[in-house]
């Protein structure tokens, strides 16, 4: 069997982004992630209607639950939403990579429980995108 490669494996489309991970909540562009109990601060590397990538100073093990909180802006209808919307899910970590020259992991994480809304807001979001490869 051929070995697909690339984008050709994803099952969604995914787009560059970069919002950063800290612990406050409602601010535009920042997301809020939980495991153990305690807030990560992370950036975000790509997002996708199937979940995220993350780079994190923590190691977060393969097949953690987490929680993720995050504004993402609202190109779509700002007027009637607001100009950010609040997207919350839960995920399991699927992959947990050090990259020596950021001195961070790269955490892969796929989200679990997220509600229609969020994940159709997510998907209009995505294709108002360029697709990244």
């Amino acid at each position: 069997m051929e070995e697909k490669s690339g984008s050709e494996r994803r099952r969604f489309k995914r787009v560059d982004v970069s919002f950063w991970v800290e612990g406050a909540k409602n601010d535009a562009l920042t997301v809020r992630m939980i495991f153990g109990g305690n807030d990560i601060k992370a950036t975000t590397i790509d997002l996708s209607v199937g979940g995220m990538a993350i780079l994190s100073e923590f190691e977060i093990p393969t097949f953690s639950i987490v929680t993720v909180e995050f504004n993402i802006p609202n190109t779509v209808d700002a007027g009637s939403q607001g100009q950010y919307k609040l997207i919350k899910a839960d995920g399991v970590v699927k992959y947990n990579l050090f990259v020596e020259e950021k001195k961070a992991y790269r955490v892969g994480i796929c989200f679990i429980d997220i509600t229609p809304e969020d994940s159709d807001f997510i998907a209009s979001f995505v294709k108002t995108h360029p697709e990244i490869e």
